[in-house]
């Protein structure tokens, strides 16, 4: 049961880690997107 419930723990950590990058990524692409937008109307 122990090497279980690491099991499970040692995934979840896994999944944490690609949900965070993947939301890192994806914050990253629309502030570029924002950025691309919103400096024309800025001059």
């Amino acid at each position: 049961m122990r090497s279980f419930e690491k099991k499970i723990i040692k995934e979840s950590d896994d999944l944490s880690d690609k949900i965070t990058a993947a939301i890192n990524y994806f914050d990253g692409k629309n502030n570029l997107y924002l950025m691309r937008c919103e400096a024309p109307q800025s001059n």
